[in-house]
């Protein structure tokens, strides 16, 4: 029993750094190979992309989510993909974390995890040129982290029975 357990914690551990390759796809490299190809070696290019993502970044709690859905130039599709997206690329972090890492099985311990995962990314983003620094995003993101952690511990007995030496205590 106890292989078993250590094989599923690996393959879960796997899986996350998987997600976490995802994440940054989405979140960080977001253009085709040939935009990274010029951003890398052009200085000028990097420049005015990282002058680009100051100018649009924003710092105001629920501008971009208000801006969102007010917005009449924006299909009910970009809404849902754009706001949706943010909380459920998270929600496996919320849910994974605690499963993986024993010291983040508080509620308070796994949403400042997955806060500052989330704020690794827009601070890269913010320096980097490489997306555009967005407060709100940090905010859905972290409610993607709450339901996934909400969902760790709606399944949490299902893993404690599944697990007789008590892994999930």
């Amino acid at each position: 029993m106890e292989n078993n357990y250590k094989a599923a914690k690996r393959i879960l551990f796997l899986v996350l750094i998987g997600w976490m390759l995802i994440l940054t796809k989405f979140i960080l490299f977001k253009e085709s190979v040939n935009y990274y190809k010029h951003y890398f070696s052009a200085q000028s290019f990097r420049d005015h992309a990282t002058k680009e993502a100051l100018k649009y970044a924003n710092t105001v709690p629920f501008k971009t989510i208000t801006e969102t859905f007010t917005s009449h130039n924006k299909s009910m599709t970009y809404k849902v993909l754009n706001l949706g997206g943010n909380i459920l690329g998270f929600i496996p972090l919320g849910l994974v974390f605690p499963i993986l890492f024993m010291a983040l099985r508080s509620f308070v311990k796994t949403i400042i995890a997955v806060l500052f995962v989330s704020l690794i990314f827009e601070l890269i983003q913010r320096y980097t040129g490489l997306g555009i620094f967005d407060v709100d995003d940090l905010l859905l993101n972290l409610t993607g982290g709450i339901a996934g952690y909400i969902l760790y511990k709606v399944i949490r007995p299902v893993l404690k029975s599944q697990s007789k030496i008590g892994k999930f205590e």
